[in-house]
């Protein structure tokens, strides 16, 4: 975080956490995250789209043969995103595509890190989250950013309201706490992960201006998002 955002006095609490939170979100974007590996914030332009899976019925009636050429002739990133997604959903990552590099077998998985690789290094922050998902990469001291929430009394909810919403009441797991939050978008890889970065900043928000949070009893990250 590069220094304290400027002070304004707003009546709600609730607008002056949004108010914080896009001003400082407008400096950072998703970042390289290594397998394990914490998020890196990186100057960027602010929230993408969270980006929505391809359809099943999309390519249903294709081969995978043809879908791997359709792969490899095209230069678009986010139909190169929508097809592995789909190979990902009816394959599986393991799945080996037929396709030998010095002398291995190159799977779905190693074809899904190159489109990630490619997305960082092209700023599709959008495409980056949602391949990230589908990698299982983590945002690290998820857990701790959870609990830091928790113990302030705060109820902390997940998922798009008003239907989808899942409260997180008693600190979980890392694991658990990714599968509760992965669960509660579907198949949106990329909301998924940018819940998990909303989670940290806003912990950390409320162990460096807890006042802004005083008259607030939940946090709705969907309704953020929203």
């Amino acid at each position: 975080m590069q220094g304290k955002p400027p002070r304004v006095t707003l009546r709600c609490p609730r607008v002056l956490v949004a108010f914080f939170l896009a001003l400082h979100l407008r400096h950072i974007s998703a970042s390289r995250i290594s397998i394990g590996s914490t998020l890196t914030p990186s100057p960027g332009s602010g929230f993408p789209r969270p980006r929505p899976n391809a359809s099943e019925t999309q390519y249903a009636d294709t081969e995978v043969e043809e879908l791997l050429i359709m792969l490899r002739e095209t230069e678009n990133l986010e139909e190169q995103g929508d097809i592995l997604q789909y190979l990902v959903d009816t394959q599986g990552l393991a799945y080996e595509t037929g396709i030998v590099d010095e002398g291995k077998a190159v799977t779905i998985k190693d074809l899904l890190k190159v489109l990630y690789e490619k997305a960082c290094q092209q700023k599709l922050w959008g495409l980056v989250r949602h391949t990230a998902g589908m990698l299982g990469k983590r945002v690290e001291d998820l857990a701790k950013a959870v609990t830091d929430l928790l113990v302030r009394q705060k109820q902390v909810t997940v998922g798009m309201p008003p239907l989808h919403e899942h409260a997180i009441t008693a600190p979980l797991p890392e694991a658990d706490l990714r599968t509760l939050i992965h669960g509660a978008y579907g198949d949106d890889e990329s909301t998924a992960m940018l819940s998990q970065e909303l989670l940290v900043y806003l912990a950390m928000f409320i162990r460096t201006e807890p006042q802004l949070f005083h008259e607030m009893l939940r946090l709705r990250v969907g309704l953020i998002i929203q």
